[in-house]
């Protein structure tokens, strides 16, 4: 009568099953949790908020032909949150007016939220000191004068 032979099968070490079933929780993890943020994201559609110049007017331009510029200028920057279940909240925020590439002002803002669906004015009456105009400013400075037309600034 033949004989039967048995093999010796090698068992799969626990600590190798331990890997696996962590790996594999890890992976389920990972899926649901982008699940998750995924019906967050559609839930709340959420906007950027958003800056804009809502005014902006030129009180004072003082040019004088040795190239020194000094304005006054009152501008409203308007924070605008559309969003309709979250509120937005702003920092360090800062702009730099410039003529031609020269720094007439810089506004600054302290930090302030926008509650949902409205907006946040902020309002500056900026006069800036005797500015030194370059070669290439000074030139749009009296083209823009010569021809009575609006000066980019």
């Amino acid at each position: 009568m033949p004989r039967s032979i048995h093999r010796n099968r090698q068992r799969t070490s626990p600590l190798a099953w331990m890997v696996a079933i962590v790996c594999a929780i890890l992976a389920i993890a990972v899926i649901i949790t982008g699940i998750v943020i995924s019906t967050i994201y559609v839930i709340y559609r959420p906007k950027m908020p958003r800056l804009k110049v809502a005014y902006a007017h030129l009180n004072k331009l003082d040019y004088d032909q040795s190239g020194l510029l000094d304005t006054e200028i009152m501008i409203t920057i308007v924070a605008e949150n559309n969003n309709t279940k979250a509120n937005a909240s702003f920092s360090e925020t800062r702009f730099i007016l410039r003529f031609h590439g020269i720094k007439i002002a810089e506004l600054r803002a302290d930090p302030f939220d926008v509650p949902k669906n409205s907006s946040f004015p902020l309002n500056y009456d900026v006069a800036s000191s005797p500015i030194p105009l370059d070669q290439g400013a000074m030139e749009a400075m009296d083209n823009a004068l010569k021809a009575g037309g609006p000066i980019a600034i």
